[in-house]
């Protein structure tokens, strides 16, 4: 055997275990590397030098298009309270019902712990060890969504592989773990535990048992019991040191890398695999792209910030080199990101993502052979602030809600808004009113974590509230007679738009000054409307009555007449409003505004005269009547008359008149009768 394959084997057994294995046997990881840590720097090393965890070369890497830095990582190790110490190998997983990162075991320079720590949004730090699981490293643990708690599995320390199920609860004050009498899985590590919200559990591929580094079965932990699953095709091979990280995007669990067969990792690979509807399937290289180094011991998690499964860090066959690149997949695409600062080359710790902080959480408990710094890291997008307003236009005198919006960064964030009406305000989001019209300007100065700051500005609308009145608020009108209505009102600092109710069912856009005309009689209630382009409106009522049109009627004292004889007009309007106001039109071009009136034409013809009235509220009516016009009679010349029938049967009438008092006047004057000799009265003689 070579001298590198040798030096790999032997640091492989030493990071496997400063835990104190007394088991020598070939698939048992040997003891503590301390006792034959090489003094000087192995291949693929340089001495000591730089900053804290960058004393191993970095990997050469083959040149690929980077992506542009949309995440960084950032060191919180100076800004968080409180540390877990210089713990590697540990097992880690979110609480989403307690909104923290939980943290168990792990080993360290002089052996391994129990200790159970918890990191919270805060960006603090606690120990929170109770009694539990019992010593041990490279165990697996992972959030269980069928039972909403958190889920410890296997591990090794001194020699024993472990296979008993724990389950974490945080009380609110305090983590409870409590032991499952379930029967799954042999004893292990190094193996990929992961939730998988597709099977409403916990998904277990591979690692070390004993007697064999490296298995290829696959189990699913769900509502507190273990199952044996039996995917359909290829598996991905016996792997250990091996993570994963379930991809809510594509609904599936992401394999990468790994440790091939036995102790040793002698051979590592760069295969990409995916658990998908009950099966394993490898995605192709074609497809993926540049794709990241074969390697073991990486870091496999989850960006939310991206969506995006990374990977960072692990390393190489046996050990040489360790990495400390970030790659994202992207669907079946990967992606090498070249952020402007790393943790430096790190292996077998974990990374957790954090929703509620949007950051991925990383504990670098060992940046090279038998060094633990014991830092906090994450990784996450720059700061970014997209302050709000609540609403964005306000009556004055009305509250509004100032919302800071930071995005990306490393929370928790200190806010400052420095120009609110009562003062400046330390508030995450502020509330303020405003009384006096006018646009203000509200600037705001996030802080987060690590120190990066971020100022915008925001504007506030403040306005005052609209008033509104309408002219005339009482009318009487016609039928068919046009009504004008004027709206007033006050809206400052807003954009208006206003609308009349006619109250007869049409209405009106757009116009302060209206007019309407009604078509049927009745008492009307109509409105008058600003609204403002943000919500707020108001309205003033008006009311309306509306009575029957007005009518006329024309009468002429004849409707025969000779020129320049006059004729006498009257007029006589109804209904509408009084007073009325009358117009003739004689139809000879002469017109007059007098009610009652004598006209002559000085024409012969037949004549339109035409009536018409207007009343106090400008309805209108009219009427018509012709007028003949024929000539004035004349005395006769040259044996000839120039009577007509008319003249003629007045003389006749006249001429008999005459002759009837000739006759009695004639029959007065007559004559008495002559007196005859009277005969002697009988007897006589």
């Amino acid at each position: 055997m070579s001298a590198v394959p040798k030096v790999a084997a032997i640091l492989v057994v030493g990071l496997l275990l400063a835990v104190g294995s007394t088991d020598n046997r070939v698939n048992s990881p040997p003891r503590d590397l301390v006792a034959v840590r090489p003094v000087a720097p192995l291949p693929g090393m340089v001495s000591p030098a730089g900053s804290l965890g960058r004393t191993l070369a970095r990997s050469s890497e083959p040149a690929t298009a980077h992506a542009a830095a949309s995440q960084n990582w950032w060191n919180l190790t100076t800004n968080v309270t409180g540390t877990p110490g210089n713990e590697s190998w540990y097992a880690s997983t979110y609480d989403p019902l307690a909104n923290l990162v939980v943290y168990f075991g792990g080993r360290n320079g002089t052996g391994a712990s129990n200790y159970t720590w918890v990191y919270f949004p805060s960006g603090r730090w606690l120990n929170v060890t109770s009694p539990g699981p019992s010593v041990r490293a490279v165990g697996m643990m992972a959030w269980d969504p069928s039972e909403q708690d958190v889920v410890l599995f296997g591990g090794f320390y001194q020699g024993t592989f472990f296979s008993d199920t724990w389950v974490w609860e945080w009380t609110g004050t305090a983590g409870v773990w409590r032991q499952l009498s379930v029967v799954g899985p042999e004893g292990r590590y190094g193996s990929l535990m992961v939730t998988d919200p597709a099977l409403n559990g916990v998904l277990l591929y591979g690692g070390c048992i004993p007697g064999s580094c490296g298995t290829d079965d696959t189990w699913l932990f769900s509502n507190d019991s273990w199952y044996a699953l039996s995917p359909v095709g290829p598996t991905p091979g016996d792997l250990h040191f091996i993570q994963g990280a379930f991809d809510p995007v594509n609904n599936r669990v992401v394999l990468f890398g790994g440790c091939v067969g036995d102790f040793g990792c002698l051979s590592v690979t760069n295969a990409t695999w995916v658990f998908q509807d009950g099966n394993w399937t490898q995605l192709s290289f074609a497809s993926l792209g540049a794709t990241p180094s074969a390697r073991a011991a990486d870091m496999v998690f989850w960006d939310g910030g991206t969506d995006s499964v990374d990977v960072y860090g692990g390393f190489g066959t046996g050990q040489v080199p360790l990495y400390n690149d970030t790659w994202q997949l992207t669907n079946a695409t990967w992606t090498q990101l070249s952020p402007a600062d790393d943790p430096g080359i790190a292996a077998n710790d974990t990374v957790t993502w954090v929703p509620s902080l949007g950051i991925d959480l990383f504990l670098l408990g060992e940046s090279q052979v038998n060094v633990y710094p014991g830092a906090t890291w994450a990784l996450a997008s720059p700061l970014s602030v997209s302050p709000t307003v609540v609403p964005a236009r306000v009556p004055t005198g009305s509250p509004v809600e100032l919302r800071s919006g930071p995005g990306g960064g490393v929370p928790p964030f200190i806010v400052d808004w420095l120009n609110l009406s009562g003062g400046p305000s330390s508030s995450w989001d502020a509330n303020t009113s405003f009384t006096d019209p006018g646009n203000y300007s509200e600037p705001v100065v996030v802080r987060d974590l690590v120190g990066e700051s971020v100022q915008k500005t925001v504007v506030v609308v403040a306005y005052s509230s609209i008033t509104v009145s309408v002219a005339p608020a009482v009318a009487s009108t016609d039928v068919g007679a046009s009504l004008q209505f004027a709206g007033v009102f006050s809206a400052l600092n807003q954009s208006v738009a206003v609308s009349w109710n006619w109250g007869d069912g049409t209405g009106t856009l757009g116009a302060a000054v209206a007019s309407h005309t009604y078509i049927a009689p009745g008492l009307y209630t109509g409105h008058f409307y600003v609204n403002a382009t943000d919500g707020p409106r108001a309205n003033a009522s008006f009311n309306v009555t509306v009575v029957p049109a007005p009518t006329v009627q024309a009468h002429a004292s004849t409707t025969a007449t000779y020129t320049e004889m006059a004729v006498s007009f009257s007029a006589l309007g109804a209904g509408g409003h009084p007073p009325y106001a009358y117009s003739w039109s004689f139809g000879d071009g002469t017109t007059s505004s007098v009610e009652n009136i004598s006209h002559a034409f000085t024409s012969l013809g037949t004549f339109t005269v035409v009536l018409s009235l207007k009343d106090a509220v400008n309805g209108t009516a009219s009427t018509t009547l012709s007028v003949t016009v024929s000539a004035a009679p004349t005395s006769s010349s040259g044996g000839g008359s120039s009577l007509n029938a008319l003249d003629w049967a007045l003389v006749a009438a006249l001429a008999g008149v005459v002759v009837v008092l000739l006759v009695v006047v004639l029959w007065r004057r007559r004559p008495p009768p002559a007196t005859s000799p009277s005969a002697p009265a009988p007897g006589k003689a």
